[in-house]
């Protein structure tokens, strides 16, 4: 299995559990009792899953990103 393969099927297993678990988690949590747990990890979705997509980005060694790209990307 190579790094791509690898890469793709952590980015997908990780995806699939921050958008569906917050669903399910409904509990309050402690210090804000206004918000629940499923709130907190949609918090932390996209601090998870952007680095994700850029290390999925520059997967490939032998070409890297140029300048136009990486604006693209980041926009």
């Amino acid at each position: 299995m190579n790094r791509l393969s690898r890469l793709t099927l952590v980015f997908s297993i990780t995806f699939a559990v921050l958008i569906i678990s917050p669903a399910f988690l409904n509990k309050q949590f402690g210090p804000y009792p206004l918000m629940k747990t499923g709130d907190v990890i949609d918090l932390f979705t996209p601090l998870i899953l952007i680095p994700l997509y850029w290390i999925l980005f520059q997967v490939s060694r032998e070409k890297t990103p140029g300048p136009g790209e990486t604006i693209v990307f980041l926009r």
